[in-house]
């Protein structure tokens, strides 16, 4: 398109808002930032916001309707419009768990949490993308958590794992990174098997 201004719903300065595509979407520029960011209503009723990555009108007005018509694409295919690795996500799990410690430096149990995040979950899951993760990649975790701790783990220690690893996933789909119709494989609890004593004989029992 050669006339860019057949866009804007009205002319502007530098640092108003610009509506595109009829108000469909709005450019706008925030305090801290020279660079124009994007955001428009999703099918679904939620805002998306993006930055269009350029200070430039035409090149932002071009890239936030790239951006808007990526995003229409992937709502039709079922895809999630945004991605964070998993340490991105278990590092905000773990900065909670950190004030709580740092409030009340008795909470052993928020203790625990970080060890488990800094040593295990995030060593192993961190670099992958949240929609990533595979039902294969978490066997491999169970089988490389035995590795490093020398033995299978106690249940107790493997609910604890299996408890923060969700806590991860259920926090990537509250900020919507996983599809309602995506399904992320979840850590499970292998329970120990009890040792059952065998039944007193009659000595035993006249003893």
């Amino acid at each position: 398109m050669n006339n860019l201004s057949l866009l804007f719903s009205t002319v502007i300065t530098d640092h108003e808002p610009i509506k595109l595509l009829d108000g469909a979407i709005t450019l706008y520029k925030r305090p801290t930032s020279h660079q124009w960011q994007c955001r428009f209503k999703l099918s679904t009723g939620a805002w998306h916001s993006a930055s269009t990555g350029s200070h430039q009108v035409a090149e932002a007005t071009t890239q936030a309707i790239a951006i808007y018509e990526t995003v229409k694409v992937k709502l039709a295919s079922d895809l999630a419009i945004k991605t964070r690795t998993f340490r991105q996500l278990a590092t905000q799990e773990l900065a909670m768990a950190a004030r709580v410690v740092q409030a009340n430096p008795n909470k052993r149990t928020h203790v625990d949490y970080i060890h488990i995040y800094t040593k295990y979950l995030i060593p192993f899951f961190g670099n992958y993308q949240i929609n990533d993760i595979t039902q294969e990649l978490v066997d491999d975790y169970v089988a490389w958590r035995i590795s490093q701790m020398g033995k299978n783990p106690k249940t107790y220690t493997q609910r604890r794992h299996a408890g923060l690893y969700k806590r991860v996933i259920e926090r990537a789909r509250d900020q919507g990174l996983i599809h309602r119709n995506r399904t992320i494989p979840l850590l499970e609890v292998n329970a120990d098997r009890a040792e059952i004593r065998p039944a007193f004989n009659q000595q035993e029992v006249n003893y």
